[in-house]
C-alpha cells in the first residue's frame, strides 16, 4: 500500500514540474513560432463588428416543424438598448421584418402590421399597441394565431425584466376579436410552443 501511495505521489510531482505557475500553454507551429491555443478565430474586422453590438433572441416558425417556434439570435447596435421600451420596439421591428436565416425560419407576422407608439413597461408587463390589421391577420387562420402571439411573447420574455405581455388595439382593449384567444388577458411565456429540435 505504501508503495502504491509513493508511486502516485511521484507521478503527481513529475506532472506538476512540467508547467510552472504563470506559464501559458503554447503549441509550436512547424516554423517554430509559438501560438496560443484557442478554438475561436476571427479577424480584426469581425472582432470590431462584435464590439458594439448585443445579441437579442427572437422566435420564428421553423420550416421543418411549422407548428413550433425556434430561437434565432440576431445582433443589434448597443445604442438601441439604452432603454427597455426602445429595446422592445427594436425586437418587434425585427419580428415584423422576419428572420435573417430564411432557409431555416419563416416570417409569421403578415404585411401591414404596425406597432403604434412606444411600448409601455410597468411592473413586469410590457404593453404593445398594434393596429387593427394585426388582429385581422390573427383572425384569418387559427393555426397561426398562437404562433404569432407566442413569437412575440416568447421573444420579449427573453428579457429578464419582462414577465408578461399585454396587447392593445389602437390604444384600447381588444374588442370584437373573432380569434380563439382572449386578447384582453396578460400573456406569459409558453415553452410548449418552442421546438425541442436541436
Amino acid at each position: 500500500m505504501k508503495r502504491i501511495t509513493a508511486i502516485i505521489v511521484m507521478i503527481i510531482i513529475i506532472g506538476m514540474s512540467g508547467c510552472t505557475r504563470g506559464e501559458k500553454l503554447e503549441i509550436k507551429e512547424p516554423d517554430g513560432i509559438p501560438s496560443l491555443v484557442s478554438s475561436v478565430f476571427m479577424d480584426e474586422v469581425e472582432a470590431e463588428s462584435l464590439q458594439n453590438v448585443v445579441p437579442i433572441r427572437l422566435y420564428y416558425v421553423i420550416l421543418d416543424e411549422p407548428d413550433k417556434l425556434k430561437m434565432e439570435v440576431q445582433y443589434i447596435a448597443f445604442h438601441e438598448v439604452l432603454r427597455l421600451e426602445g429595446l422592445v420596439g427594436v425586437i418587434i421591428k425585427k419580428l415584423l421584418k422576419g428572420p435573417e436565416d430564411d432557409s431555416s425560419f419563416q416570417k409569421i407576422i403578415g404585411e401591414g402590421v404596425e406597432l403604434k407608439g412606444e411600448p409601455e413597461f410597468n411592473d413586469g408587463v410590457i404593453t404593445l399597441d398594434f393596429n387593427e390589421h394585426f388582429y385581422k391577420e390573427l383572425e384569418k387562420d387559427p393555426r397561426v394565431e398562437d404562433l404569432v402571439i407566442y413569437s412575440i411573447v416568447n421573444s420579449l420574455t427573453e428579457l429578464k425584466e419582462v414577465e408578461r405581455v399585454n396587447f392593445l388595439k389602437d390604444g384600447k382593449n381588444v374588442e370584437n376579436y373573432l380569434g380563439k384567444r382572449n386578447m384582453n388577458t396578460l400573456f406569459y411565456r409558453n415553452p410548449d410552443m418552442i421546438s425541442q429540435e436541436v
